[in-house]
């Protein structure tokens, strides 16, 4: 606000030396404040003034970018607010609070006693392994089918695969990649995972392309934007770096823009194939752009952008490109060897200039681990945090965390090389095949539909046009979750997906079975669904209040961390 409020003054000054000489007709210029040169140029700057501090106010509380029908309902609940009081939003509050209580605590943990000290004397080997059983077991049988198929979620799961995962970490389970002196072998494995992700991605670490394990696909993605700002400071001397990305791409594009101050532009997709429309992203590329981002797919419809334009546009305007494959994993690069056409969108484009891959999707490894490829060193180079005149010591990290798990980049490679690529094959086909029973029932069905087009295993779902008024999607989940089916919720638009994996593709015929017995039953008998948590949730979506719903999510933040 500083730098805009300077550019006004300056303007006006300009405009008084202006109109100061002679050359320049004064009484051409029309003014309120008068017609003197100090006059104009003061009437000039605070009309700019006004203009100015108009557009913040239109834009803080009119004109939302949700449209008009949002900012009216806006300002209804502004006017809410007001007429129901501090009480009486604290007494709605309370209400939210308990619903999502009864979402986050399951009754069964209140059978257990309650620990918020240490206890004095440590517990028994024996009977302290007993209560880790009956728990995992207990929340085996909430994903394993036995009580509930989640969607994505748990990606494999066979006890044999855990098996091997548990004896390769408990062998390392003291190691730390941070020392690589000490663990050898953790530093050699660590390597080698990167080395055998990227020719997925027709890269190879003989030709140059490069890249690290990270925790997980949010931290592949901050270490991405990192080195994207620290690239295009080091390289173009942008100060004010802007990233552009289209509406659909994760949350931790936000996450990391919102960590290192970059200015996040959200582009609208097409609304129809739910695709990044890159026309639109190119009017929004300028001098300060570090880079442009494409998913493969994106999480809500699991549609894949088109990365052959997005590739272009960053060789158009030499900015870096990053997809994210974190939920295409190791499926979609494969995808072509099981008979599907699937179009370029890693290395084999000139503008890919960098790909995150979570290796705990569909490269089955334990959860906690994410591959961040580059097109070459010197993207990941500025990835790196260095601090030379540290007290400890120079000090130097490739990733956000200092101490890492050995453990879990044993797992993970132990993982890799008990696959092999016939192994992944075998595992991605069985996804695939319950993937296109599951479409094919769909289309059959007359009231609800799949939203664009597919790319690897999530299917998401919303009511057709001429049904959207007697068929309410967040209804049709909770109906699923009844019969044992646990969805994914999105909106703008509102939707359901389900997320295939090897833990829950086993029963594609009953899924169609039940979805279709849940659509009717939402028909017949929508009262039935009217206090569930989908509903709850379908209320406070439509809530036109940023604020407020970002209160709700510190609600439910809070309650993942209660002591029950």
């Amino acid at each position: 606000m500083l730098s805009e409020l300077t550019a006004l003054i300056f303007v006006s000054i300009i405009v008084e030396y202006l109109i100061i000489d002679e050359r320049f007709n004064v009484d051409a210029l029309l003014s309120i404040g008068g017609s003197s040169p100090r006059e104009v140029s003061t009437t000039l700057c605070i009309a700019l003034l006004l203009a100015y501090l108009t557009k913040k106010t239109m834009q803080k509380y009119f004109i939302h970018a949700n449209g008009v029908k949002y900012t009216i309902m806006q300002f209804m609940f502004a006017l809410y607010k007001k007429y129901k009081g501090e009480e009486g939003m604290k007494s709605i509050t309370k209400e939210i609070q308990s619903s999502i209580d009864k979402s986050v605590i399951s009754p069964i943990i209140r059978n257990y006693n309650r620990n918020a000290e240490l206890p004095k004397k440590g517990m028994d080997e024996d009977k302290l392994i007993s209560l880790l059983t009956e728990w995992a077991e207990h929340e085996q049988s909430r994903w394993n089918g036995q009580h509930k198929y989640e969607s994505g979620q748990i990606y494999h799961g066979e006890p044999s695969l855990s098996s091997l995962q548990n004896k390769a970490y408990s062998l390392f389970s003291v190691s730390n990649p941070l020392h690589p002196n000490t663990f050898p072998f953790v530093r050699k494995m660590e390597s080698e995972i990167i080395a055998m992700t990227l020719p997925l991605f027709h890269g190879h670490v003989d030709k140059g392309q490069c890249g690290m394990v990270a925790s997980g696909g949010t931290e592949s993605i901050i270490l991405a934007v990192r080195a994207y700002k620290n690239y295009a400071r080091a390289h173009k001397h942008i100060n004010y770096p802007e990233l552009v990305i289209p509406e659909t791409a994760h949350a931790a594009f936000d996450k990391a823009c919102d960590l290192m101050d970059i200015k996040l532009i959200k582009v609208a997709v097409d609304k129809e194939s739910y695709r990044a429309d890159w026309r639109e992203m190119e009017k929004h590329i300028t001098s300060q752009t570090i880079a442009i981002v494409g998913s493969t797919p994106q999480f809500a419809q699991g549609v894949m952008d088109d990365i052959e334009a997005l590739s272009a546009l960053a060789l158009k305007y030499d900015i870096g490109l990053h997809v994210d494959c974190c939920l295409g994993s190791f499926l979609l690069p494969m995808l072509a060897e099981l008979g599907y056409q699937v179009k370029p969108f890693d290395f084999r484009l000139k503008g890919v200039t960098s790909i995150s891959c979570d290796t705990h999707k569909y490269g089955f490894a334990n959860k906690g681990t994410s591959v961040l490829m580059f097109k070459d060193a010197a993207y990941r180079r500025h990835a790196y945090f260095c601090y030379s005149e540290c007290v400890i010591g120079m000090y130097g990290t490739a990733t956000c965390l200092g101490s890492r798990s050995g453990g879990l980049v044993v797992a993970t490679w132990s993982t890799m090389m008990y696959f092999g690529k016939q192994g992944y094959l075998e595992n991605m086909k069985k996804i695939m095949d319950a993937v296109e029973k599951v479409k094919s029932g769909i289309l059959e069905m007359e009231e609800i539909e799949i939203m664009g087009e597919p790319a690897t295993s999530v299917v998401a779902l919303k009511a057709k046009r001429k049904y959207e008024s007697k068929v309410d999607i967040f209804k049709v989940q909770d109906a699923m979750s009844e019969r044992g089916w646990a969805f994914n919720q999105c909106q703008n638009p509102n939707c359901i997906h389900f997320c295939f994996t090897v833990a829950n593709c086993k029963e594609p015929e009953r899924f169609v079975a039940e979805l279709k017995e849940s659509v009717k039953e939402v028909v017949k008998h929508p009262e039935k669904f009217k206090s569930t948590s989908a509903a709850m949730y379908g209320a406070v979506l439509q809530i036109p209040s940023e604020g407020f719903k970002n209160e709700v999510l510190a609600m439910y933040l809070d309650a993942t961390y209660g002591v029950h």
